[in-house]
């Protein structure tokens, strides 16, 4: 089963970072630009070229958020790999943006009842 689906399947990649693209611009929830264009004439207002806004999140910056999310919330680093799909080893070194101390945090937390 899908995270993301549609009533065709699985959705496409391309569909998924566009929409991440718009549903993060500034501009889309308050009506006005953080960057000073005009709304009217800005290229990266359109479904298509929304990744051309300088403050547009991509779908991989989410992504290392919500494992470091789950990190934090003590999620085991194997549940949190299995989960996203992607092994330890790429977790903690591309994907897990926990300081050092979030990361003693968790360490802490973790042993307190061992």
């Amino acid at each position: 089963m899908p995270l993301f689906g549609t009533s065709e399947g699985r959705i496409y990649k391309k569909t998924l970072q566009r929409n991440i693209y718009t549903l993060t611009q500034p501009c889309h929830y308050l009506n006005e630009c953080p960057h000073d264009r005009d709304l009217e004439d800005c290229e990266a207002t359109s479904y298509n070229t929304a990744s051309k806004r300088p403050s547009s999140v991509s779908p991989d910056a989410l992504r290392r958020g919500a494992i470091t999310a789950h990190r934090n919330a003590n999620v085991p680093k194997e549940v949190a790999s299995d989960r996203m799909d992607v092994s330890p080893e790429v977790l903690d070194k591309h994907y897990d943006q926990a300081t050092e101390s979030e990361r003693r945090e968790r360490r802490e937390e973790f042993l307190k009842d061992i």
